[in-house]
């Protein structure tokens, strides 16, 4: 699936060695070979969203480094490099990683690829489906590449959206046009608009997670709504995502465990996506599970058993969705919607409803005939027992650091620590810090604004 012909490798490399969104000056004195070759059929566009490393694979780990699912010891952290040091304690001048740049480079140029020459592309009515399938799935992977970067280089979305800085909206694949910061309402606007159309011209399933489906646009529309605090949508678009894939797997069939303990492409992976981790604090046997949260874990929980493994008196993870050592599952799963629809209810006022819908979910993950279901005597109530259950299934997914800017949105008034050394370091909230900062070299050739300090 991943092999791409020769003239389709020429454009990718070409476009990521000269990515507008960092210089359009530069570049305009070096313009490409109108010989290069560019991609010229449905064919051709298909093997540029299908090459695994270039799309799925290009979101950044500092989203899992800067949460609080982990902790490291002075003898973990002080080897590791400067950035990587600096972004775990939150400092104010953390620059980590080139992952702005990886996922500009990939799924959002890579798309606006296939989008800019889908339209010279003569589409016979026997390959409209194809067409709009392709095109279905550039729009999802641009909206999924914006989404992740938004949680970590704007504010969260609130009621200054329209007027809080947002992310650079690269929409064409034209590498000389200006890069300009949109809003953080422009931003969502823009995402939801993709996604949206995404969902009408995707087919319900596809025979490869790696590939956006109907049920994976709905699920995303879901996340995002979920992000931006509109629960009510984010109600009705996991429901939808579920009535087309609710499937959950039975932790029951994976003990014993097996290696990797989760299969990769297991039934609930709705779509596939992974981040290429850079950052050796994120795991073992550096990265060592918070205590509090492992210890909320009751011993007939089967995740207990296959997300973590105990060594030494710590718990470490070993249950990502992505069986490779070095990488992070980050995509999209059933699990996610059952809790995303399971929250939005409690939300709601929904109790029995919220409840009815965690305990199906639940009762797949404790050992066969020991769950006992949970309930709620309020709303409030409900969505405690329900983001417990949130915080306990979805960890090093990236969705903590979304999940926890959101919860200080609303004012849960959630202050993140870590001790190292002996010496404290928090990240309160409402400090500039939640953002991250954009790398320096795109800062200085774009001109775009920085995150303030």
């Amino acid at each position: 699936m991943e092999k791409l012909k020769t003239h389709v490798i020429t454009i990718l490399c070409t476009g990521f060695m000269s990515l507008g969104l960092f210089s359009c000056e530069n570049f305009l004195d070096e313009r490409p070979s109108k010989s290069l070759a560019t991609p010229t059929s449905l064919e051709d566009l298909q093997s540029l969203l299908d090459h695994v490393s270039f799309i799925n694979g290009r979101s950044t780990d500092l989203i899992d480094l800067v949460a609080d699912d982990f902790f490291v010891f002075a003898e973990n952290y002080t080897p590791r490099s400067l950035d990587e040091r600096l972004s775990f304690v939150w400092d104010k001048d953390a620059r980590y990683g080139n992952g702005w740049a990886s996922t500009y480079q990939g799924p959002i140029y890579q798309s606006n690829v296939v989008l800019d020459q889908l339209q010279y592309i003569q589409i016979k009515d026997a390959d409209r489906a194809i067409a709009d399938q392709i095109q279905g799935s550039a729009l999802f992977h641009r909206a999924f590449g914006f989404l992740h970067l938004a949680q970590l280089y704007c504010r969260p979305y609130s009621i200054t959206a329209s007027s809080d800085l947002g992310i650079v909206l690269r929409l064409k694949s034209d590498i000389t046009e200006n890069s300009v910061r949109a809003t953080v309402q422009q931003t969502y606007d823009q995402i939801l608009n993709d996604l949206k159309k995404a969902a009408e011209l995707l087919p319900p399933q596809t025979p490869f997670p790696t590939r956006p489906s109907k049920a994976a646009a709905y699920a995303a529309i879901a996340r995002t709504y979920l992000f931006m605090r509109d629960y009510t949508n984010a109600q009705l678009y996991s429901q939808m995502c579920l009535e087309l894939t609710s499937e959950l797997m039975d932790f029951n069939d994976l003990v014993p465990l097996g290696y990797p303990p989760v299969p990769r492409f297991n039934q609930e992976t709705i779509f596939y996506n992974y981040c290429l981790a850079s950052s050796g604090m994120l795991f073992p046997p550096r990265a060592k599970i918070d205590t509090v949260l492992y210890s909320q874990y009751e011993s007939l929980d089967l995740r207990k058993r296959v997300y973590f493994y105990e060594d030494g008196g710590y718990a470490y993870f070993q249950g990502s969705f992505e069986a490779e050592e070095s990488q992070l599952f980050d995509g999209l799963t059933t699990a996610e919607m059952w809790l995303t629809l399971a929250e939005a209810q409690a939300r709601g006022g929904d109790v029995p409803m919220s409840m009815a819908t965690l305990n199906q979910f639940l009762k797949t993950r404790y050992l066969t005939d020991s769950y006992t279901n949970r309930n709620a005597g309020s709303a409030n109530e409900a969505l405690t027992v329900v983001l417990l259950e949130r915080r306990k299934e979805l960890i090093f997914r990236g969705l903590r650091w979304p999940d926890l800017r959101r919860f200080n949105e609303e004012g849960a008034n959630i202050t993140l620590r870590r001790v190292i050394g002996g010496v404290e370091y928090t990240l309160p909230p409402g400090d500039p810090r939640w953002l991250m900062l954009i790398p320096d070299d795109v800062i200085t050739r774009s001109g775009i604004p920085q995150n303030p300090r």
